[in-house]
């Protein structure tokens, strides 16, 4: 089970007081922490509030937002495999046998719904509290409404119907039962049109630094959330006015999309730089894919079907991958973050920050739904343009099946082992089965969807497993 949290807790390095585990949903009060009213009495306490809540995500290592969506969703696809296959719990990702027992399937789990318990007692502070000014107050309640709505997209993507968290009252939470995937979509959508009206225009919430999200965020989102739920011209129109909003742009080359001063990016997350975790200046993702040298063993690599999709003359061959000679053999890993175990150093500058939303989904998201609005030559164009950037000829299809089948197999390269979209475009399209049936030995399609973990169900009678668990 899960204790801490049921206030904001500051400490002086900005983390949540959240750690002990007992059950995820049901938290009581904790005891020696800082009272949500002195939390929130001004506008920095609040500020630094928010601030640990960013901070908790993307440095629990292998949680939802902190590498675990690249690593596992890599796994349970087609893209990544283990190099060594004797780590049992992450081996049960690549092979689609998760146990509801699994460390790392509950580690995604909590670490998704302490973001969402953190950015709730954000929300219910401010409402609670005069001590924040109002343009603090509703800058902060965007980002906590952007952040809970961003969780839950992951969450009821990975598990299906899923508990729906939008209180801190442990009376509310400890029995939740699994609301279904509609509604918690219902409620996405409304927490990011109220984060797009909250939240600011430009970053100078981020001193410039695009590593607070702003109203483009929330409406990136909402341009994802429409393409899955199949409305093509909400979809369509919020991806526009990302694409046609001068502050962002497609980077020149795939080596300059993925750091600090991406033209790309929407919304970034930095990284701890303090020497607390081990990743120092580099992202974990970076720390953890990139081997020591080139020749030292390899933690994953790409599977030959990946490496087998990329064209002729495609620049991210070079730019986003390696390879070490390890073995008598070469083995490719990712590289879209190019500062590794050997470059890191505690204190370094930034170079890269944690990519989390950037134009060239707006530019995919945009083609596919201008191809199901049967726009077909406008969806081609928008397809084009990131092909363009990869120095690939325009494709030529004309057909509306020829044209989705290209906006997959570009998603399938511009977002290899980039947050899970290769497992989530799978799930969504209805090709997982299709794809993964001939290549994964124990594939069957339950495993659409993760198990929740055992400690869930066995202390919330309310709360019913996944099928085939």
């Amino acid at each position: 089970m899960f204790t801490g949290l049921a206030e904001v807790v500051l400490i002086p390095a900005i983390v949540f007081l959240s750690q002990g585990c007992k059950k995820l949903i049901e938290i009581p009060p904790p005891v020696n922490t800082i009272t949500q009213k002195q939390v929130f009495s001004n506008d920095l306490q609040a500020t630094n509030a928010a601030a640990s809540m960013f901070y908790y995500m993307v440095n629990t290592q292998y949680g939802f937002a902190g590498a675990g969506m690249t690593l596992f969703g890599g796994l349970s696809s087609d893209e990544l495999a283990l190099f060594n296959a004797e780590n049992q719990d992450f081996l049960q990702f690549q092979q689609n046998t998760l146990s509801s027992r699994n460390p790392w399937n509950d580690a995604l789990w909590t670490n998704a719904y302490t973001t969402i318990y953190a950015a709730n007692a954000i929300i219910e502070g401010l409402q609670a509290n005069a001590g924040v000014h109002d343009s603090v107050k509703n800058e902060l309640t965007g980002e906590a409404k952007f952040v809970r709505a961003f969780t839950h997209f992951y969450l009821v993507n990975l598990y299906g119907d899923i508990p729906l968290i939008l209180t801190t009252n442990y009376t509310n939470t400890s029995l939740n039962s699994r609301t279904a995937a509609n509604k918690v979509y219902d409620q996405v959508e409304t927490d990011l049109k109220d984060a797009q009206q909250l939240l600011s225009a430009d970053f100078s919430v981020g001193h410039g630094e695009r590593i607070i999200p702003t109203k483009w965020a929330a409406l990136a989102m909402l341009a994802r959330i429409y393409l899955y739920r199949k409305d093509f011209t909400n979809a369509e129109a919020a991806a526009t006015q990302l694409i046609d909003n001068p502050i962002f742009g497609l980077a020149t080359t795939p080596n300059d999309v993925f750091v600090t001063s991406s033209p790309e990016a929407i919304w970034q997350l930095r990284q701890n730089n303090e020497g607390d975790v081990p990743n120092l200046n580099a992202t974990f993702e970076g720390w953890r894919f990139i081997p020591l040298d080139s020749t030292t063993q390899p933690f994953i690599v790409l599977t030959p079907a990946l490496m087998n999709s990329f064209e002729l003359g495609d620049t991210r061959r070079k730019d986003w991958i390696d390879s070490t000679n390890y073995g008598g053999s070469l083995n490719y890993f990712p590289k879209k973050y190019k500062l590794g175990p050997l470059d890191a150093v505690i204190g370094g500058a930034y170079t890269e920050y944690y990519m989390v939303l950037r134009l060239a989904e707006q530019f995919l998201i945009r083609a596919e739904a201008r191809a199901m609005n049967n726009k077909l030559s406008d969806g081609v164009a928008d397809l084009n343009a990131v092909r363009a950037r990869a120095n690939l000829e325009p494709t030529v299809v004309t057909s509306l099946p020829d044209i989705l089948s290209a906006i997959a197999q570009e998603r399938r390269i511009e977002f290899m082992a980039e947050w899970g979209h290769r497992w989530l475009d799978l799930k969504r399209t209805g090709q997982a089965t299709a794809v993964l049936g001939p290549i994964k030995t124990n594939w069957r399609t339950e495993a659409m969807l993760f198990p929740l973990p055992l400690h869930e169900v066995t202390t919330d009678p309310n709360l019913k497993q996944n099928p085939g668990y």
